[in-house]
């Protein structure tokens, strides 16, 4: 059940975010991700934004994920740490 669960969130993340920038919920609130040229990221960077994502808050029961999840409020460029690790940027839809 936890794998189907998982696959599941991944499905929905990983693949409207990898084909447009967004999803339901970006969409809802007008953002989408991108990556540093401005296009869609892709599949590989959607992957591993959702993997960063899913450890962050794995962690966020720790204060360090916090940390990771808050970054943007310090961030030059606004980025959580997983986007940081996927080279991707949450801007304006």
């Amino acid at each position: 059940l936890l794998v189907l669960i998982t696959l599941a969130a991944a499905a929905y993340w990983i693949v409207p975010t990898a084909l447009s920038g967004q999803t339901l919920g970006k969409r809802a609130v007008g953002v989408r991700v991108v990556n540093k040229h401005g296009g869609p990221p892709g599949f590989v960077r959607s992957s591993v934004r959702f993997l960063g994502m899913m450890l962050e808050s794995a962690l966020a029961t720790f204060l360090i994920g916090l940390i990771g999840l808050l970054n943007p409020l310090w961030d030059r460029d606004k980025q959580t740490w997983h986007d940081k690790l996927a080279g991707t940027y949450v801007v304006d839809a």
